[in-house]
Formats: C-alpha cells, structure tokens, sequence
C-alpha cells in the first residue's frame, strides 16, 4: 500500500483521534488515507491491539494475506482475549483455507463475543467446509436469544437442525422464519422437506 499524508486537519491529532480517523476513512472506503491515520497512531505507542486490529483489516481488505496474518497474530499476543483480533485471525485461516484454525478462532471469538454475527456467519461457512455443524447450532441458538427475529440466522438453525435429525426444533424455526417472510421458497421447500422426513422420507437440503 502507498501511503498518503494523512488530512491536515488531523496533523496536530492524539493516537486516539488518529486511530478513530482511520476506521472512519476505512469504513468509507479511503484505505490509503486510513493507513496513513494508523502508520503514525503506530508511532505513538508500542503496543496497541485495537490499532493492529484495524491494520491488519485494511490489509485484509487490500488482498494482503501475509500481512494481515501478522498484524492480527500481534494483536492476539497482546490481547488473547480481544474478540476481534480472534475474529480476524479466523478470516485469515479461511481466506488461507484453514479451515480447521479458523473453525477455532471463530468458536474463541464466539466465546468472548457471541454477539458477533460476522464471526457467528464465518463460522457456519467454515462447518459447511469441515461438514461439522454440532457446535455452531449452540452458537446459534445462543445468538437469537437476543435478536429472536433474524430470519436469516433462524433459516441457518433450521437448516442445521434439520440435517442433525432434530425436525421438531427445525420444523419450529423454520415457522418462525415463515411467520415473518411467509413467501420465502427456501424455507417453504424446507419446511416441506421437514414435513417429508417426519413422515419417514429422506432430507435432502442442500446447505448454500
């Protein structure tokens, strides 16, 4: 990546201000800027996990795997439990598809967070690959205690449950989903599939 200056209305700003600067102007899609914000935050301190954080997700979005992978390792060394920078070593280990070392970064994410719906999604593509879903049906559930309406997620624990042999608790959540979005194909087909399993047929739901 090719530095910039950084705004000159930020030349007098705090490591604070830097670093907010930067994930603003990374948010909006300025990543040369936003790495200029965090070079010169990175010169203030000597250790800051936030800060390596939001680098290695520039890096990451910039297709800098290597250096991605660095920077979120030093912020996982500083702060082992730091959500996020587990969550970036995750994406990292998918990208790289490892998918076992990303499963388990995703699930120590989780742990710390699991509010976390980008981790809590990585995770579920990453037991698609591995074709081990036990431990995100937990995470899962565990997720829509606090937001009960999000189909999408409700669609996933269907989905898993079903293929798991748990039809009843998929037949309920795949209602759930309907009761919001009662046209939705995917979950009427699965819904029907349910109905056809219980009834002594075979699941034949392909996970997407």
């Amino acid at each position: 990546m090719r530095y910039v200056n950084i705004p000159a209305f930020a030349a007098d700003a705090s490591f604070q201000q830097l670093k907010d600067l930067g994930d603003c102007l990374a948010a909006t899609g300025e990543l040369e800027q936003a790495g200029a914000c965090y070079q010169r935050a990175s010169r203030m301190v000597e250790q800051d996990a936030a800060l390596w954080v939001s680098m290695g997700s520039l890096a990451l979005r910039e297709g800098k795997i290597d250096q991605a992978r660095r920077l979120f390792e030093r912020a996982v060394r500083a702060e082992p439990d730091n959500a996020d920078a587990q969550a970036g070593m995750a994406m990292v280990h998918q990208q790289m598809r490892n998918y076992p070392a990303a499963f388990l970064a995703y699930m120590k994410c989780l742990e710390l967070n699991s509010d976390n719906l980008m981790a809590l999604l990585g995770l579920f593509q990453v037991s698609c690959q591995m074709g081990t879903f036990s431990h995100i049906i937990r995470y899962l559930e565990i997720y829509l205690l606090s937001h009960p309406d999000d189909t999408a997620v409700l669609f996933c624990l269907a989905t898993l449950q079903a293929r798991e042999g748990k039809l009843p608790q998929a037949r309920q959540a795949v209602g759930r989903v309907l009761a919001q979005e009662p046209q939705k194909i995917e979950a009427l087909e699965l819904l029907g599939q349910i109905e056809r399993r219980m009834g002594g047929g075979a699941f034949s739901g392909a996970i997407q």
